[in-house]
């Protein structure tokens, strides 16, 4: 699952960034609030899933959105 989150995370920041479980998505990676909300309907569709707007504005890190997409599944 982790490798899948990655990849789609790979679409929106630049190819050279680490990205790990406590990345921060915002001061690690530079996303952008447009970012976070396209993302997550990327995550949506890839694990079928429906995420709150709510819940995704609580997601700081890349282990964040494994735990959001746990729970859905």
């Amino acid at each position: 699952m982790m490798e899948k989150i990655i990849q789609i995370i790979r679409r929106y920041v630049n190819e050279g960034l680490e990205i790990q479980k406590e990345t921060n998505l915002i001061t690690d990676l530079g996303l952008t609030s447009f970012d976070l909300a396209t993302m997550s309907a990327d995550f949506e569709d890839e694990f079928e899933i429906s995420i709150e707007t709510e819940e995704m504005m609580e997601i700081k890190t890349v282990g964040d959105i494994e735990a959001c997409i746990r729970r859905h599944l």
